[in-house]
């Protein structure tokens, strides 16, 4: 192992070496030059990650795999070439493809110009294919690719535009995270998932709409996409994963579509512009802290599928004024509305047996809730640092009415003072 080594400049791999491992190279900022021997067969996963002082290198006919991210951040890079005679590899000006030309395998970081056509024919970009090149401004892609894989143009900051082909079926999981300039992105009507994180932290991104076909969006998807200010839905989606949306500060509204049934957690966590949200009627779940400092959040309706409210759902959600819950609510999480200050009243359902440890802790401008008989738990701190005009109203004997009185909580069974 060579990892690391900010001293290493010149290499001669020795005659017999079958295999580079894993991380071998990885980290060697000042090696310049490396000869490969004609024993080679395999270089392993992040082989040559970080070698930012290399400028070229040839692989030998031997050579049958390559790793994923072995040539990433490698910024000087400006060459990758292959033996005539290697099977499995091809070269074409330098850029790596798979010998029958189907997958362009890695692009050279260190290329200094700033267009790039895909040749025809080409079905699939690789894994972390153009990682990290940030010259390029734009690409042109053909009609044959089906497919962008993971970590394909993570990191490209200086690409402004992309027009995907109408053959293009799948974009992997952070194929285009953190394009930081990236304004436009025009999704073909063909393509059906987008991965995790795909376009998370493209923060220049200002609008997208997502293609009738679609029916799959992972995790992050959008995260962190602080210029967004609007999506446009298809009907397919069923689901919205966990952080789709955490922190696009500049997303003011949102309605989802019907057919929508669920909500990840995180989901538009520290979205703090998003006034308001319709949620379609037959949502069932909402995961944990999906609108966690939503600081510009006014009001909210639940749909009547909703049962649990998950812990720090509306944490610090400080604009909140208003929210109507459904009656078959049966359990607010831990820390829900915490710092809800603009909260003034609450109903809550009769189906209620369960509120969870500092549910509406800070709420300085409560009032007035009613604690219904059905209530079983509530946790520490619930109501901690409620404003002084705050009464709750429990009926005598219930679990709620013990819980107030052990807590010394101003309260009233009806509308008779007892305390």
């Amino acid at each position: 192992m060579f990892y690391w080594n900010d001293s290493l400049t010149d290499v001669i791999l020795p005659d017999g070496l079958i295999s580079i491992g894993d991380y071998m190279f990885s980290g060697c900022s000042a090696l310049t030059h490396i000869i490969l021997p004609d024993s080679l067969q395999s270089i392993g996963y992040e082989a040559f990650i970080g070698c930012s002082s290399l400028t070229a290198i040839t692989i030998p006919a031997s050579v049958v795999k390559i790793g994923a991210y072995s040539f990433v951040y490698c910024d000087n890079l400006t060459h990758i070439d292959t033996a005539p005679e290697n099977t499995v590899y091809a070269s074409i000006d330098g850029v790596l493809f798979d010998i029958e030309q189907k997958m362009l395998v890695a692009y050279p970081s260190g290329r200094l110009d700033t267009t790039y056509q895909v040749p025809h024919g080409v079905l699939s970009i690789g894994v972390a294919a153009f990682n990290g090149c940030d010259s390029l401004t734009n690409i042109t892609f053909p009609d044959s690719l089906t497919s962008i894989g993971e970590g394909a143009f993570e990191q490209c900051d200086s690409l402004t535009s992309i027009t995907l082909p109408d053959s293009l079926a799948s974009i992997g999981d952070w194929a285009f995270f953190e394009c930081s300039s990236l304004t436009e992105i025009t999704l073909p009507d063909g393509l059906v998932s987008i991965g995790d994180w795909a376009f998370g932290g493209c923060g220049s991104l200002t609008n997208i709409t997502l293609p009738d076909n679609i029916t799959s969006i992972g995790e992050g998807a959008f995260s962190d996409c602080s210029s967004l200010t609007g999506i446009i839905w298809p009907d397919g989606i069923t689901s919205v994963g966990d952080w789709t949306f955490k922190s696009c500060a500049s997303l003011t509204e949102m309605t989802l579509p019907d057919g929508i049934t669920s909500i990840g957690k995180w989901v538009f966590q520290e979205c703090s512009s998003l006034i308001s949200i319709t949620l379609p009627d037959g949502i069932i779940y909402i995961g944990e802290g999906a609108f966690y400092e939503c600081s510009s959040l006014t009001g909210i309706i639940l749909p009547d599928g909703i049962t649990s409210i998950g812990n720090w759902m509306f944490w610090e959600c400080s604009s909140l004024t208003e929210i109507i819950l459904p009656d078959g609510i049966t359990s607010i999480g831990n820390w829900v509305f915490q710092g809800c200050s603009s909260l003034t009243h609450i109903t809550l359902p009769d189906s209620i047996t369960f509120i969870g440890k500092g549910a509406f802790s800070d709420c300085i401008s409560l009032t007035n809730a009613t604690l219904p008989d059905s209530i079983a738990f509530i946790g520490d701190e619930a109501f901690k640092g409620c404003g002084d005009d705050l009464i709750l109203t429990v009926s005598e004997g219930s679990y709620a009415a013990q819980y107030v009185k052990e807590n010394g909580l101003p309260y009233t069974l009806g509308s008779d003072w007892l305390n």
